[in-house]
C-alpha cells in the first residue's frame, strides 16, 4: 500500500531546538521535561537543564539498576540482576517487580509502570505494574511484545514482533480496554514514546518520526524531518516527555531538546482506511491478573 504525503511548512524555528550538553561517553535514554536519565560509562547517572542550554549537573554511582524511563518522582528500569525494577527517587525505595527476567521502560505518574518480561520460549511479554500488582498483557497474537512508554492518560505505546521479523506499533488503552494500530511509512515501526496527548515517537520505513490519531480512528505516523527547520538533520529521537517534548539528535550525535509544539503542526493526512480492522477490544482475553514474587528492597541512596 503506497502512501501519499504533501510538503508541510512547519512553524518551529531554530530556538525550538535547544541543544543540549553531555558528558562525553553518556548515554541518555529518558526523558521528564527538564529531567534526563541514563548512564555515563557503566553509571547510571541523572541529567539536568538548568536553563539554557542542557548541561550536567551530576550523577549515581551507587544507583543498583539501570534507567530506561521516568516520572518526576520514579525511575523504571532493570535491576542489576536483570529483573524489572523501580526506584522511588523521594524515599529511595527499590521495587523488583518481578522475579522474571526482563525490563520496566516507563512509569507514570501514578506509579503505573509498564515493561517486559521474557515468557517461557524466550520471547518478550508486554506487562503493566500498578498497586503492587504484577499484570501480563502478553503478546496481543504477535510472537513477541514491548511495552516502551506510558504516559498519564494509561495509554501505552508497544511494539510487535510479526512472523518473519516485521515490527509494528500499537497503541493500548487501560481504560477501555483498545489496541490501535499504528500506520507507518512502510518496512518496520518502532515506537519508543507517547505523550500525555497521545502523540506517538519513534522510526518507520527507517526514518525518524512522529505520528498523532488521524481521521479513521487510527495513529499515522509522519517524517519528522518535514516538522523541523531545515538543514538540521535528526537521524534519532532517544526519548518523549509527558509533555511531547523530544530528546533528538542528529548525524553529528548532537543532542537537542526539542519543542513540544512539533506535534501541533499539521501532518500530511492519509484517511484511507488500512487493510484489516483498526483497533480491538481486548478486555474480554486479557489474561488474568499474576503476582510474581514481588520484593521490596530498601537501600542507602549515594
Amino acid at each position: 500500500m503506497s502512501l501519499l504525503f504533501v510538503a508541510v511548512t512547519s512553524g518551529l524555528s531554530a530556538g525550538d531546538l535547544i541543544p543540549l550538553t553531555f558528558p562525553a561517553g553518556s548515554r541518555v535514554v529518558a526523558m521528564n521535561e527538564g529531567l534526563y536519565g541514563g548512564a555515563v560509562g557503566n553509571d547510571p547517572a541523572f541529567f539536568y537543564n538548568s536553563g539554557g542550554p542542557g548541561k550536567f549537573e551530576g550523577f549515581s554511582p551507587g544507583l543498583r539498576m539501570s534507567i530506561l524511563g521516568m516520572s518526576s518522582q520514579m525511575a523504571a528500569g532493570q535491576s542489576l540482576t536483570g529483573t524489572p525494577m523501580v526506584w522511588n527517587m523521594a524515599t529511595g525505595v527499590y521495587t523488583e517487580l518481578s522475579n522474571i527476567g526482563g525490563f520496566a521502560t516507563d512509569v507514570n505518574e501514578s506509579g503505573v509502570v509498564v515493561g517486559s518480561v521474557n515468557t517461557p520460549e524466550g520471547a518478550p511479554s508486554a506487562f503493566v505494574y500498578q498497586g503492587g500488582v504484577f499484570t501480563p498483557l502478553g503478546t496481543f497474537g504477535a510472537l513477541a511484545a514491548t511495552a516502551v512508554s506510558i504516559n498519564n492518560q494509561n495509554q501505552i505505546a508497544i511494539n510487535l514482533t510479526k512472523s518473519g521479523g516485521v515490527r509494528s506499533g500499537v497503541v493500548y488503552d487501560m481504560a477501555t480496554g483498545t489496541l490501535t494500530r499504528v500506520i507507518g511509512l512502510g518496512g518496520n515501526t518502532l515506537l519508543n514514546g507517547i505523550s500525555d496527548e497521545g502523540k506517538l515517537s519513534g522510526k518507520t520505513g527507517g526514518v525518524v518520526a512522529i505520528g498523532k490519531p488521524n481521521d479513521m480512528g487510527q495513529y499515522q505516523m509522519v517524517a519528522l524531518s518535514l516538522m523541523i527547520p531545515p538543514g538540521i538533520d535528526i537521524v534519532d529521537i532517544q526519548a518523549t516527555s509527558a509533555g511531547g517534548a523530544l530528546l533528538v539528535s542528529d548525524a553529528s550525535g548532537q543532542e537537542y531538546r526539542l519543542a513540544a509544539g512539533v506535534y501541533s503542526q499539521d501532518f500530511p493526512g492519509n484517511n484511507v482506511p488500512d487493510a484489516g480492522a483498526s483497533a480491538y477490544l481486548l478486555g474480554a482475553v486479557l489474561p488474568f491478573v499474576v503476582y510474581f514474587g514481588r520484593k521490596e528492597r530498601k537501600f542507602q541512596c549515594g
